[in-house]
């Protein structure tokens, strides 16, 4: 015991190291045996992980959107009373008002002042219009009166003065040879005809009062016609007048009744942005909306990669944040055909990396007490659905030099074979696989080349060597 006592004491470095060897050497043994442990565990994670099976189920095809809950009817509703006071607000945000409701009421007391003074403009223009029409009437009754009992007569005189200037220019022509007939005939129609004004033997005397004859006939019908037209235009000019008088009133009445602004539908009032003794103005905007809060539809956008993938009619799958995994059926009923923004095609001219979207709209199917104006909604559109179609994993299927199309298929006992596909409808992980000998529940092999378990299998896998030196003293 002594001895060794001594021997300690007088190698004490050299038993230091022994015993700092002894250590090293126990962990090693140690590590060694649980990386094996670990490598035995991760091949057998591996393996299970890079082995499936057929599956059977509902695939889709979509576009996913985010976007915002609206109504599908609602009315924004201004005023064109500008400068005028609101006088008094009968409903709040939130209230729910039936179509004709009055929700404003403006201060229409100038509307009524000016619809006064319309009216009194009005009257007098009416007035003296009617006038018109009146003493045009007698104008023209008179110029009836002059025609029906003066036309008959100086047709016949112009008639007697027609003849009496054949007949007298006859004897004129013969007054040499028959002198006695020529005094006879003058004579007799200068003593019957005093107010024809003709001189003895002037021919031409006859012919003047021919033609004032002719123009006392002519004129009965040229006074008729006159009065006639002047009855006309004073009727129309009555008619235009009246006319507009009306549509001054009407005018008036439309100011004075805008004061009162009523719902022109019903819904809930979802903005109101006026309050009694506001003064409305040009920069207020709106007085307030109403929403039909029986159908909804969600506002969003839809990138330029996808938008020539939908159509209208497509159905769609809306959630809510507020209303968790709870799902609306929708349809797809509006795809713009504009950009969002024209100036995201300008963006795309300079740098190529704008995003252009272009706005849609997706209608609930059904309304739900739920819902409200404003909420976040996430949207699913279906641009393909496939029910219970057999699929695998995308890793699963393999394509050869041809361009054949096969699944590795493990059997009972381990071993492996080959199954001929086609390929059919893609999502996100699975896509469809088609053939003769596909069934659900085989169990198929995964593409592991460059897969994730494969790379930590060749680290755990690699040698890793550590040595120790040991030198005595």
């Amino acid at each position: 015991m002594k001895k060794a006592l001594g021997f300690v004491k007088k190698h004490k470095k050299l038993v230091i190291l022994i015993v700092v060897i002894a250590l090293i050497a126990a962990y090693v043994i140690y590590a060694k045996n649980k990386a094996d442990e670990m490598l035995a565990q991760l091949q057998a994670q591996a393996n299970a992980a890079l082995e499936t099976q057929v599956d059977q189920m509902d695939l889709t095809t979509e576009v996913k959107v985010t976007g915002t809950l609206s109504t599908v009817d609602f009315a924004t509703v201004s005023s064109s009373m500008i400068g005028s006071e609101v006088k008094e607000v009968f409903f709040e945000q939130g209230d729910y008002v039936n179509e004709g409701d009055l929700i404003v009421q403006m201060d229409d007391s100038s509307a009524k002042d000016n619809l006064n003074v319309t009216y009194a403009t009005a009257n007098t223009a009416n007035f003296s219009s009617e006038q018109q029409v009146v003493v045009t009437s007698r104008n023209l009754a008179n110029a009836q009166r002059d025609y029906d009992e003066h036309y008959a007569q100086y047709g016949k005189e112009m008639e007697d003065l027609y003849l009496a200037w054949v007949n007298l220019q006859d004897v004129n022509n013969h007054k040499e040879e028959d002198p006695g007939r020529y005094n006879e005939e003058w004579s007799y129609v200068i003593r019957e005809h005093p107010d024809w004004a003709m001189t003895k033997g002037d021919i031409d005397s006859v012919e003047a009062a021919y033609d004032r004859a002719r123009a006392k006939f002519e004129g009965l019908s040229t006074n008729l016609t006159d009065a006639q037209y002047a009855w006309e235009i004073a009727n129309a000019s009555q008619k235009q007048s009246s006319t507009s008088n009306n549509v001054s009133i009407k005018s008036g009445k439309r100011q004075v009744d805008n004061a009162a602004i009523t719902a022109p539908m019903s819904g809930y009032i979802t903005s109101l942005n006026v309050s009694a003794g506001d003064i409305y103005s040009q920069t207020s905007g709106s007085l307030f909306t109403i929403s039909d809060t029986s159908a909804y539809k969600i506002d969003a956008t839809v990138d330029q990669y996808d938008i020539a993938n939908i159509e209208l009619g497509m159905k769609c799958v809306v959630k809510f944040d507020s209303t968790g995994e709870e799902e609306f059926a929708g349809t797809l009923s509006y795809v713009a055909l504009m950009p969002k923004e024209a100036a995201a095609l300008e963006g795309m001219g300079t740098s190529g990396s704008s995003s252009v979207e272009y706005p849609i709209e997706i209608t609930l199917d059904k309304p739900s007490d739920k819902l409200r104006v404003g909420m976040t909604a996430k949207a699913r559109i279906i641009i393909e659905e496939k029910k219970n179609a057999l699929c695998v994993p995308y890793d699963c299927v393999r394509e050869d030099d041809d361009g054949r199309q096969y699944l590795v298929a493990v059997a009972e006992d381990g071993s492996t074979y080959e199954i001929d596909v086609t390929t059919g409808l893609e999502a996100d992980y699975y896509i469809e696989v088609i053939g003769k000998d596909i069934k659900k529940g085989i169990k198929v092999q995964a593409v592991s080349s460059g897969s994730e378990y494969e790379t930590l299998m060749d680290m755990i896998s690699s040698e890793a060597s550590i040595s120790v030196v040991s030198t005595e003293e």
